[in-house]
């Protein structure tokens, strides 16, 4: 079936979101390389494609992968299990994903990295490998920044234990950046000229100190961050200061005790993720997320009381206190938000 095919017939589904053919060859493509078989897999793909603004005016991601996404994957497979390990789009498939921008590198493959002049012409990168892939910096290649007008995504930069200070200077485009188990205790200053990030993942960066608020008030545009699994305990009062655009918040798997009073700038949150962190209460400034919609506290067993400041997040939807052993006001929470509250 033709991808214009496969957009209508999903638009007549039901989904309001504006899928075209470039979006379903899009699909197509990061479902090959992420190996997309759940509904949580889904639920990434499509925070990619609305970051890259493929998929705009949509806060219900859940909803849209039941709608869009799990009928696409079902359309595009057709007869063949395209979710299969064992499964390869054909090379006619990967020319035209080349011709689209993917540059895709495996840190495993014989082949050396992509050279200068391929990420001067890439508008997504996507190195497969969960291995370090400081093979990428071999030969001085980014002695100087590349230079990547047209970048949009880059993704999986694995296990780095370096960055050039400058690398990100000419990547003024780019929207989605993905950097996990980076080994150095700071980020490159250079994050400071992606003024059009939306989304930024540091998952499990274990070496990070801290977040340089000089880096952050540069990304005014950011809309979702994940911090998830990095190892830091004390997050500068100053550190959410002029990111008032930021929807949805990961701190799951850190070891912070306490958050930064800057937190009651974050008026457009949407999503916030503590779950098993160390904290022992919640602040007063919570109060001010006057949109919360969803709030895991899943796991913080060190966590005491929660009212009466989780009473103040009216507009709540989700709300998960699970596995909160030391949690002394759970009979209060619970009788506030029976409605959306899980039985605990």
């Amino acid at each position: 079936m033709e991808a214009a095919e496969v957009a209508t017939l999903l638009r007549c589904g039901g989904t309001t979101a504006t899928l075209t053919p470039d979006i379903v060859l899009d699909c197509l493509f990061y479902c090959q390389v992420f190996k997309v078989r759940n509904m949580s897999d889904c639920k990434w793909l499509l925070t990619c494609l609305m970051a890259e603004g493929l998929i705009e005016g949509v806060e219900d991601s859940y909803s849209l992968a039941t709608t869009m996404l799990l009928p696409l994957l079902v359309e595009l497979r057709g007869d063949r299990d395209m979710l299969d390990d064992d499964y390869s789009l054909p090379q006619s498939i990967w020319e035209i994903a080349s011709s689209k921008g993917f540059l895709i590198w495996s840190a495993s493959s014989p082949e050396k990295p992509p050279m200068f002049e391929e990420w001067e012409g890439a508008k997504r990168i996507y190195v497969d490998s969960n291995d370090d892939v400081s093979l990428l910096f071999v030969d001085n290649r980014f002695k100087l920044p590349p230079k990547c007008p047209k970048l949009v995504t880059l993704l999986n930069l694995h296990h780095l234990q370096h960055l050039p200070e400058s690398f990100f200077e000419h990547m003024s485009g780019l929207r989605v950046l993905h950097i996990s188990s980076y080994g150095m205790s700071s980020l490159p200053s250079s994050l400071s000229f992606l003024h059009n990030l939306r989304l930024l993942i540091l998952n499990d960066c274990n070496n990070l100190e801290n977040l340089s608020p000089f880096i952050l008030q540069a990304l005014e545009k950011l809309e979702w961050l994940d911090l998830s699994g990095c190892s830091f305990k004390k997050m500068l009062d100053e550190t959410f200061e002029h990111m008032r655009n930021l929807r949805h918040l990961d701190l799951s798997f850190t070891e912070i005790i306490s958050f930064p009073s800057s937190i009651s700038s974050l008026h457009n949150l949407r999503f916030l993720n503590l779950s098993n962190t160390l904290i022992i209460s919640l602040p007063s400034t919570l109060s001010s997320l006057r949109v919360l919609k969803n709030l895991s506290l899943e796991g913080c067993t060190k966590l005491k009381t929660v009212m009466p400041y989780l009473q103040q997040l009216t507009t709540l939807e989700q709300l998960d206190l699970s596995n909160c052993a030391n949690l002394q006001d759970i009979q209060e929470a619970a009788a506030s938000f029976r409605h959306i509250l899980p039985k605990l």
